[in-house]
């Protein structure tokens, strides 16, 4: 057991006290021996005076007798002084006794106390080990739950994508005409068509805008999936699609089909996946450029969620297949949801963007443009230093 310094000098102090009662004890019997040979003496001296005032009655004799009750008398004294140093040696010896029971006592005490710190340190010491115990196990269990979530969500997503693939022939997107003014349409009043022919398409196949004219028209964004009843409404002409949702009491073997939503071009993708070669950090994303950081949305979506499918055999690009990576690209249900969601996989969009080769993925159609060699450095060499 590790000695605190408070017990040190308790022991030290202890040790000094009993050397201390030793020697005083010793002495005691040093001057007990003294006075009793010095009694003895004294016995003897008498005597001899006695003896010797029986024997002589002249006046040396007479002053002899005087020098020795002198020296008596000065035997004596010393003898009183040396009692009554006994006596005060033994009154010492007492108090240090009671010292010595008093700190016996606080030994004692300190001894009981370092039991119960023992005891609470051993219950402490096993609370802890329970705690860690239990809080692995529950990041343990978050980390399996948060898993099956999202198992849960991608297969929920999925089977979502395939009612409403199945679902799609029950309803037929309308499209405008400029060219036909009279034809009423029904669904005014229920969605809200937006079309953006002025801005930059990122992910596009070919650099620039998006070409106007009749393709551009057609880009319909259905914002609002709720139709309101038109059945107070007069409309001259009904598309099999409109009465499909306005009457699906009619369509009593099939569910009521749902129109499937845009996503707002201006909300990106985060992803959340650590460890994998297209997860970045806040930082690094706010740190990068609007292209960029739109082009890592793309490749979060196709990797992460259910709006990207994984192209198998002949049908993954050249730049996969050579570097031997996986590639994936938005599938059908992305293709109509994402607005300007590009043909790139998510590894062609990775690569032109770390500059190993710009729009070479082969599921575009379109011949790579390869940069300026640096340092004699090859692009399959930076593009492999750069995913390790």
């Amino acid at each position: 057991m590790a000695q605190t310094p408070l017990w040190a000098n308790f022991e030290s102090c202890f040790e000094s006290i009993k050397h201390d009662h030793q020697c005083v004890k010793k002495l005691l019997r040093e001057r007990e021996s003294q006075i009793l040979k010095l009694e003895e003496h004294i016995l003897k001296l008498e005597e001899q005076l006695i003896r010797v005032v029986s024997l002589c009655s002249d006046a040396s004799l007479k002053s002899e007798i005087r020098c020795l009750e002198v020296l008596v008398k000065e035997k004596k004294a010393e003898l009183e002084q040396q009692e009554a140093e006994r006596h005060t040696q033994a009154e010492t010896i007492e108090d240090l006794r009671l010292e010595l029971n008093e700190r016996e006592e606080e030994v004692r005490s300190l001894r009981e106390d370092i039991k119960k710190l023992r005891e609470e340190n051993r219950v402490f010491r096993e609370d802890y080990e329970v705690r860690v115990t239990v809080r692995a196990n529950n990041n343990a269990l978050r980390n399996r739950v948060a898993e099956l979530e999202h198992q849960l969500s991608r297969y929920a997503s999925q089977s979502n994508d395939r009612q409403q693939s199945q679902q799609a022939p029950l309803i037929k997107k309308r499209r405008l005409d400029e060219d036909s003014p009279d034809v009423d349409d029904p669904f005014s009043s229920s969605f809200s068509l937006i079309m953006d022919t002025e801005r930059p398409s990122v992910e596009l196949d070919h650099p620039g805008r998006e070409p106007n004219g009749h393709t551009a028209k057609n880009r319909i964004l259905l914002l609002s999936p709720i139709i309101t009843p038109l059945s107070n409404s007069s409309l001259p002409t009904r598309s099999p699609a409109l009465e499909a949702l306005q009457t699906p009491e009619t369509n009593a073997g099939s569910p009521t089909p749902v129109i499937s939503q845009r996503i707002n071009p201006n909300t990106l993708y985060t992803p959340t996946r650590r460890g994998t070669w297209w997860y970045r950090t806040e930082a690094v994303l706010n740190a990068m450029s609007k292209s960029k950081r739109r082009r890592f949305s793309h490749i979060g979506r196709i990797m992460e969620t259910e709006l990207g499918e994984k192209l198998e055999g002949d049908e993954r690009c050249t730049n996969c297949v050579t570097q031997g990576f996986e590639c994936w690209r938005y599938s059908e249900a992305g293709v109509e949801q994402i607005p300007w969601p590009g043909a790139q996989c998510a590894r062609c969009r990775h690569a032109s963007q770390q500059g190993t080769y710009l729009g070479g993925c082969s599921l575009t159609n379109r011949k790579p443009v390869k940069p300026r060699q640096k340092d004699n450095q090859s692009p399959t060499t930076h593009n492999l230093a750069s995913e390790s």
